[in-house]
């Protein structure tokens, strides 16, 4: 079946460049037609689209339909291309070899909606005037990030501020720009972005960073947990949350495995630091986990079984979360983390531990769909600073409060998690089909993203609801009316 498909693929490739061959006999510009993918791009397209193969070699999900339905125009000429950061490829840093020992950035989302943005896309034109929407290559991520590590970001001898106010003069100079800069898209998601005193800070270290911040007001960006810190809506300025980018474990299939289930319920692989308070939630899971299985194992009459730990903290993530049927997501630093897509890449069922993680995952997502919901979250007693806050840090926060951190509320929910065998094997086949639409590597997220952006500058070329081949995809219309509900608690 794949030999046939490759077979179709070569054919249908072979076409188009006939068929572009011939526009160009005719003096025409075959930019001018504009579904039709650039030839150089037939065999790559097609690979990128595919979900990498399981260890079974099953062959690889079809190419599912495409949302972007106007033509877009990236500005190749402006993309940061043999980028360094200290001195480190910034392709390696984003994309590291799959033996080296740390996975992809993940904060890397500017580096792979670039590279998705030149991968093929039918709605790509190379022909500005025929755009409806533009995408601005810059990664701004990496150019952030470069001072948290303090390490200079520089392209054929540009760095830091020269380099970004390089790309600015020439991007203002654009006649597409200048007509419509809120039809520009940007990618700006490291967490210091998102915050006023880190900008002020580049202010402060030279005043022309200000002419960056008054283009980015006017134009469409993927920003960090959804703060837009610079809301316009005169420019009609839009912002949707990044998500991060995972670094997926081999999938797990039990034909493989002789047909044998995944071995362990459970895992949440990551740092528990021990002086953060921002980890306690973490380290209460751990804690409750072990003290629920030392209880079971001491207490021959009981009738709970053990629940099976594939590794709780730090440790190897690989093979531990694919071999788990359910990951913890839990906050640390902030809320969101890129545990969410690593579990979703790696074929395991997500549960979340508080609701504001589904404001900030997207809510163009249906995530009941997708993940169970498990709330271990007590604020009460959450400190700014030196001083302690009284009350819940956020407005959905005191629906957590009903599972204040309290280890025998938490072995209920979680055992009625995993007695839920039903709704379970529902959600699982669930996250194996949308896997693609959080790949990185694949057109999809780009794809998503940039529709988003074109359902709000141009409704009416929004699709119908139900016409995406995702169904946890909430298209509009109407886009994003009300929040979707918070799932029901266990």
């Amino acid at each position: 079946m794949q030999r046939e498909f490759l077979l179709k693929g070569l054919a249908v490739c072979c076409f188009l460049l006939l068929v572009q061959n011939i526009f160009q006999s005719l003096g025409r510009n075959a930019t001018s037609f504009p579904m039709l993918p650039d030839s150089t791009s037939c065999f790559v397209n097609n690979a990128s689209l595919f979900l990498p193969r399981t260890e079974s070699s099953k062959p690889a999900i079809e190419k599912r339909d495409l949302l972007l339905s106007v033509p877009f125009y990236v500005y190749e000429d402006l993309a940061w291309n043999g980028a360094t950061r200290g001195g480190k490829s910034v392709e390696e840093i984003a994309n590291p070899p799959s033996d080296s020992a740390k996975g992809k950035s993940k904060h890397g989302s500017d580096y792979w909606m670039w590279k998705a943005s030149l991968n093929g896309h039918p709605m790509r034109t190379k022909n500005m005037s025929e755009a409806k929407l533009f995408f601005v290559p810059w990664l701004m991520n990496f150019w952030d990030c470069r001072v948290w590590k303090n390490r200079s970001l520089c392209v054929n001898g540009l760095c830091d501020i020269a380099l970004l106010l390089d790309s600015l003069d020439k991007l203002l100079d654009s006649p597409a720009f200048q007509q419509y800069p809120d039809h520009h898209v940007i990618v700006r998601s490291f967490w210091s972005a998102a915050h006023y005193r880190w900008n002020a800070e580049q202010l402060k270290q030279n005043k022309e960073f200000q002419r960056f911040l008054d283009a980015f007001t006017q134009m469409q960006a993927l920003v960090f947990e959804g703060k837009d810190i610079y809301p316009n809506k005169a420019a009609g300025r839009h912002t949707f949350t990044s998500y991060h980018v995972g670094s997926p474990c081999p999938i797990y299939s039990e034909n493989d495995h002789g047909g044998k289930e995944k071995p362990y319920d459970v895992g949440m692989i990551g740092s528990l630091h021990k002086k953060k308070q921002a980890f306690k939630n973490r380290r209460n899971i751990c804690k409750w986990l072990g003290q629920i299985n030392d209880n079971d194992n001491n207490n021959k009459n009981s009738n709970a079984t053990m629940i099976r730990v594939s590794v709780c903290g730090e440790g190897s993530q690989c093979p531990a979360l694919a071999e788990s049927k359910f990951g913890f997501h839990v906050a640390g630093d902030t809320y969101s983390s890129q545990r969410l897509m690593d579990t979703i890449l790696s074929g395991t069922v997500p549960i979340f531990t508080h609701l504001h993680q589904y404001e900030l995952a997207g809510d163009w997502i249906d995530w009941s769909q997708l993940s169970y919901y498990l709330p271990v979250h007590d604020d009460t007693g959450a400190k700014k600073g030196n001083n302690t806050i009284a009350g819940p840090t956020h407005k959905v926060t005191i629906h957590s409060l009903r599972a204040a951190a309290d280890s025998d509320i938490f072995e209920e929910r979680l055992r009625a998690i995993l007695e839920d065998e039903a709704g379970y094997q529902a959600k699982h086949e669930k996250i194996l089909e949308h896997i693609p639409l959080f790949d990185y590597t694949t057109l999809y997220p780009f794809d998503t993203y940039m529709y988003l952006f074109q359902a709000e500058l141009f409704p009416e070329t929004r699709h119908p609801i139900g016409a995406s081949r995702w169904s946890a995809l909430r298209l509009p219309p109407p886009l994003f009316v009300d929040p979707p509900p918070p799932p029901l608690p266990v």
